[in-house]
């Protein structure tokens, strides 16, 4: 079998896109793994076990995001750690207030189509795609552009 067909490409925006499924894939079960382990381990009430899983997932996707799908690993030579701990810390937080912002879409999303479709399958699949899509061009265009290339 030819080796390129199991290379994931290296090109553009093909790259980016394939890097971030991965990263979601691993944050989600991340948080899925957390949710776990708070509500059947350690006996927390669902909802709070909900809010410390997401957190969880949401720092995992960003570290992913700044080290590994778009590759910002120079904020970490920054000498002056107050700088650096700022950089980061900002960045943090625009991450979170997108995810935050998403989150709003996709339930909305997923309340239209059930209430137009009466499918849960399709209100998830279309509601997914769409807050995914939103994150990776929010992401990509402001948090980690080619234009913050430090």
């Amino acid at each position: 079998m030819p080796e390129h067909i199991f290379r994931i490409p290296t090109g553009g925006l093909v790259r980016y896109v394939i890097k971030f499924v991965i990263a979601g894939v691993v944050s989600t079960a991340v948080d899925a793994m957390i949710y776990w382990l708070c509500v059947y381990i350690l006996h927390v009430y669902p909802v709070f076990a909900k809010c410390i899983s997401v957190v969880g997932g949401i720092s995992t996707a960003f570290v992913q995001n700044l080290f590994w799908v778009f590759r910002k690993e120079a904020i970490l030579y920054f000498e002056n750690k107050l700088w650096k701990f700022k950089i980061i810390a900002g960045l943090y937080l625009k991450f979170v207030s997108t995810y935050a912002i998403s989150m709003g879409v996709n339930v909305g999303i997923f309340t239209l189509i059930r209430h137009l479709t009466d499918s849960d399958i399709a209100a998830f699949i279309v509601s997914t795609g769409v807050s995914a899509t939103l994150n990776f061009l929010v992401i990509r265009g402001t948090l980690f552009n080619r234009g913050l290339e430090l």
